[in-house]
């Protein structure tokens, strides 16, 4: 059952994810405006996964926290378009863009987090120099890189404004 082959499914998301977001099925992203972003298949995979059983382990982690994150940047999508369908009355619109920005400090501490989790720390070489290869090469660094790129995407601007040494040191880190 589904059930069963949860972990096969996260897997296979994360995979997806790693290669291209254009890897995945257009059907899971479909939302219903009228329902709101719970509406979406995706959203109901990444809850049951959240929530099922397993190992806990930082490889489990960092598979949910990118999935996390897609799920955050397919509601930052949502939101734009929101905005650009209601330019034509500026204070839904201005809802729309507050909820972005929301959903960009959301998904920028998300990936801080689980970067910081994950061990690294923010410098993927420590663990290397510590000699502990066995904890660098049981996490899949694809999936660090990524959350790396994703703090560096928006790093210097508003409302995250990162100094741009601190973007270019995440951005190298990727």
């Amino acid at each position: 059952s589904f059930d069963e082959n949860l972990e096969f499914c996260c897997d296979a998301l994360v995979e997806g994810l790693l290669l291209e977001d254009k890897a995945l099925s257009q059907n899971l992203s479909l939302v219903d405006i009228q329902e709101g972003p719970e509406s979406c298949p995706f959203f109901r995979i990444l809850e049951m996964l959240r929530s099922a059983p397993g190992d806990e382990g930082p490889n489990r982690r960092l598979k949910i926290s990118l999935l996390e994150v897609q799920w955050l940047d397919m509601q930052m999508i949502l939101a734009r378009e929101l905005v650009q369908r209601t330019e034509n009355d500026p204070a839904v619109a201005e809802k729309h863009q507050a909820r972005w920005f929301e959903l960009l400090l959301q998904m920028d501490e998300l990936a801080r987090k689980a970067v910081a989790s994950s061990g690294s720390g923010g410098n993927g070489s420590t663990m290397w120099e510590a000699g502990d290869v066995d904890s660098v090469t049981k996490r899949d660094s694809r999936i660090l890189s990524r959350l790396w790129l994703v703090q560096a995407q928006y790093g210097s601007n508003p409302p995250i404004s990162r100094p741009p040494q601190e973007v270019a040191r995440l951005a190298q880190e990727a």
